[in-house]
């Protein structure tokens, strides 16, 4: 299933939900400011509302972030736990949003991986994790 949302009027962003969203790509930009935070709300949405059950971002090179941000990463990622979904951050450690999200101590809050290999890894262990909480709710 592909995703599509119109960011601009010059361009369709089209996100295979299978892969890593690279989010400097989709918003063709490493700053993220409240317009984009918005944007990036409003596409991270659409996908949950449209069924999308797992969203890993790609936020490598991202150079600033702003609080507007890092809300749309909190909003999502309780939107996707409440519907027992998967969101996973992917960033490089030291980076500027690792030291963003360390600094302002919600780095624990959602999970994240510091590189794409061991994506699946944490996804298995995610999933692990809602089936366990599942299976003690029954």
């Amino acid at each position: 299933m592909l995703f599509s949302k119109v960011i601009s009027t010059k361009k369709a962003i089209h996100i295979k939900p299978e892969k890593s969203i690279f989010v400097r790509e989709l918003l063709e930009s490493k700053e993220i400011d409240n317009r984009r935070a918005a944007q990036l709300k409003m596409i991270l949405r659409d996908m949950i509302d449209q069924g999308e059950q797992k969203i890993i971002l790609n936020l490598n090179e991202i150079e600033s972030l702003d609080s507007a941000t890092v809300g749309v990463l909190i909003s999502i990622y309780a939107e996707l736990k409440k519907k027992n979904g998967i969101f996973l951050i992917i960033f490089e450690k030291d980076e500027y949003v690792h030291k963003t999200l360390e600094l302002s101590k919600i780095i624990n809050l959602f999970p994240y991986v510091f590189n794409k290999k061991d994506v699946d890894k944490k996804v298995e262990e995610l999933r692990s994790e809602i089936k366990e909480k599942l299976y003690k709710k029954y």
